[in-house]
């Protein structure tokens, strides 16, 4: 197991380093080097990737988020024509909007103060949109969308709008628009807008999907509210091991590919929401692999049940139908994360002639014991092993991201890997699992999993309790558990016919026409930057002036004189004097500005 996890990680940064390569061939690669044999590999790619998302939690909404600048006003009337965009646009590392059209701008230097994202797209909407004067009151309105974007800072960090970012980031249409610009637009009287900006508006305006297609997961330990994130794990380990781990769900891990399938035809998408805990981490999922293999060494890290199981006798009835009720209140146990002696146990031990103690500490080693129970059994002659055959698979989920917060281009997929065993017609969720001694003689301690329930356990610290013996060595849950619930849905938005909702309905359609018709200053950042990148070397060429002096013709109206000097003496400041000179800086200025 730790080999396929190993090439897993391998393949993981491969793909990182080649978005496009096919991830069965890959994968094809990586077993046949073990002497596993690949038995088919099925993938369904929605062939988009999810835009990246800006939004913010319930504690941080846009109405209390200072976003991007423009310069400062001029003096005596005039408007600052010139606007500057800091290394990372967007929410999170933005500066401040001096929104110099406002009658009731902030006092003092722009830096400094200003106002919020709300607020200076309700700007936009009044110098636009003058005569929507329904929409401008409910946007001002503090049971209007006022009501949603207060901050709340009793609310969870966790609460956010991931439903409508999942929806919104594979739109066609928001994807067509957002698809030409890296850094934002500038519109009406000089607003600026960061391509961040314009995503958490967005967010906030898009309406959650409806879901044509929703299958949730069952069987899974989460409530990490009242037990220490060992004993989740050591649940779920015994339920994985019993075969029982998601067991009873409304889908099986094969019907995920299937979703997946049915979702393309139809031409919908695909939520997964991929924390089985209470938090909720919906992403739009952009391809599935299924990989289906024979592993010799690890033929399933799911057990045996009693039913894979037949008897020789009467007494192989009663040990049969006894090893069967104690499996039933085993996974009882772990779903209530009790651990108790089951007393069920005791009875197949006294169907073996053993003597029933207080038995192992932990719930998969009560499980454990149990397959010992089995295997005695058999050794006594009572049972024997019905014909099963086992066979393995590897799912890859590519999904988007949710923590790309104020980027301006699209992150690399996130990638789930999950593992689930063809026993016979069970098919069950089997999360790889190693030796905490074999995790610490490898010092591999990150977890693939980022499950909630699961985040706080520290595998470094425990390797530290393992190597001076205060704790014993023990199996521990190394793969990912299987997501809370996939959803299908068509990246369109569906508008209510309340009040809220419709006025949600014009105020997207007048940003989605100012992201159309605004003008993008990408072209006056890319000028900044081969400008910095001429003033680096000891000389302007000719060549250099003449490109400088064309590209400047068509962003001119965004960056004034004054200010493209102050860009020039700064960047040769920042080098080291400030009293340096270029040889042919007088010539660029003159090329530059002699219009």
């Amino acid at each position: 197991m730790r080999g396929i996890l190993s090439l897993s990680i391998m393949f993981l940064s491969a793909l990182a380093t080649s978005a496009r390569a096919d991830l069965c061939d890959i994968k094809r690669e990586e077993l046949k080097l073990q002497g596993i044999t690949v038995i088919s590999c099925e993938k369904v790619d929605f062939e988009k990737k999810a835009i990246s998302s800006d939004y913010q939690s319930k504690q941080t909404e846009p109405v209390a988020v200072y976003p991007s600048a423009v310069r400062e006003d001029l003096g005596q009337g005039k408007k600052g024509k010139y606007l500057y965009v800091n290394e990372a646009p967007g929410i999170k590392n933005s500066r401040y909007f001096n929104p110099i059209t406002s009658s009731n701008a902030p006092e003092g230097a722009a830096p400094q103060q200003g106002f919020s994202l709300l607020s200076k797209f309700t700007t936009s909407l009044s110098t636009q949109f003058p005569e929507d004067q329904e929409l401008l009151k409910w946007m001002n309105d503090p049971n209007g969308i006022l009501k949603e974007v207060m901050p709340n800072s009793a609310a969870s960090a966790m609460v956010g709008r991931c439903e409508a970012w999942s929806a919104w980031s594979l739109d066609p249409e928001i994807r067509k628009v957002l698809g030409r610009m890296s850094h934002g637009v500038l519109c009406g009287e000089l607003i600026p807008y960061t391509r961040g900006e314009l995503k958490e508006l967005i967010t906030l305006l898009y309406p959650a999907p409806e879901l044509s297609s929703r299958k949730y997961l069952g069987s899974v330990f989460t409530n990490s509210g009242f037990y220490t994130p060992h004993e989740v794990e050591d649940a779920n380990l015994a339920l994985s091991k019993l075969g029982e781990l998601a067991g009873g769900s409304e889908f099986t891990p094969d019907q995920v590919l299937l979703m997946a399938s049915e979702a393309k035809k139809k031409g919908q998408n695909l939520i997964l929401d991929i924390d089985p805990g209470r938090e909720i981490w919906n992403q739009p999922i952009e391809s599935v692999v299924d990989l289906t293999f024979t592993d010799p060494v690890h033929p399933s890290s799911a057990s045996l049940l009693s039913s894979d199981f037949k008897s020789k006798g009467t007494e192989g009835d009663a040990i049969l139908s006894d090893l069967s009720f104690a499996e039933n209140e085993l996974k009882s146990m772990a779903l209530l994360g009790r651990n108790d002696v089951p007393l069920s146990l005791c009875k197949v031990k006294e169907d073996l002639g053993l003597t029933c103690d207080g038995g192992p500490s932990s719930l998969s080693e009560k499980v454990d014991s149990l397959g010992g129970l089995r295997k005695k059994g058999v050794d006594q002659g009572f049972i024997e092993a019905a014909p099963t055959s086992i066979i393995r698979h590897q799912l890859f989920i590519q999904y988007g991201v949710e923590s790309a917060f104020a980027v301006s281009e699209d992150l690399p997929s996130k990638t789930r890997v999950l593992e689930y065993s063809e026993i016979g017609a069970r098919k069950v969720w089997s999360p790889a699992v190693r030796k905490l001694s074999e995790v610490c003689t490898s010092q591999e301690f990150l977890r693939e999993d980022h499950n909630s329930a699961l985040a706080d356990l520290d595998l470094n610290d425990d390797c530290q309790k393992l190597k001076v013996k205060e704790i014993s060595d023990r199996e521990v849950m190394t793969g990912a558990l299987p997501p809370k619930k996939i959803e299908s849905y068509t990246a369109t938005p569906q508008f209510g016919s309340d009040k809220d909702s419709q006025m949600k309905k014009k105020a997207y359609a007048h940003l989605m026409e100012m992201m159309k018709s605004c003008e993008v200053y990408d072209s006056g950042v890319a000028f900044l930057g081969h400008l910095k990148v001429a003033l680096s070397k000891n000389s302007l060429s000719s060549d250099d002036i003449q490109k400088l002096a064309a590209e400047y013709q068509g962003v001119s109206k965004l960056l004034d004189q004054k200010f493209v000097r102050e860009e020039i003496q700064s960047t040769l400041s920042n080098a080291g004097d400030p009293q340096a000179h270029v040889d042919g800086l007088s010539r660029l200025y003159q090329a530059l500005f002699k219009h």
